[in-house]
């Protein structure tokens, strides 16, 4: 390198960084525009299993119910 080609890319050297950290503070601005976006889908989804974990347990308990022969535990205290 010659030191005219020196002395023109001296001044460009911190434009690099400069530009690299607007690029990132622009981001860090779209995420945080994005993020209560986000953290509703993720409850909306957490809500959405809850709902079939227990449609699913009450058809597991409906089908186990018609196959018990004794009767539960507590109709056996209360009779007397």
């Amino acid at each position: 390198m010659t030191k005219t080609t020196a002395a023109r890319n001296k001044g460009q050297e911190g434009m690099t960084l400069i530009a690299v950290m607007a690029i990132m503070a622009v981001f860090a601005v779209a995420l945080l525009a994005v993020a209560p976006d986000i953290t509703q889908e993720v409850q909306r989804e957490k809500e959405v299993e809850a709902i079939a974990r227990a449609k699913r347990s009450r058809k597991r308990s409906a089908s186990t119910s018609n196959i018990t022969a004794g009767p539960s535990f507590r109709t056996r205290w209360t009779t007397f």
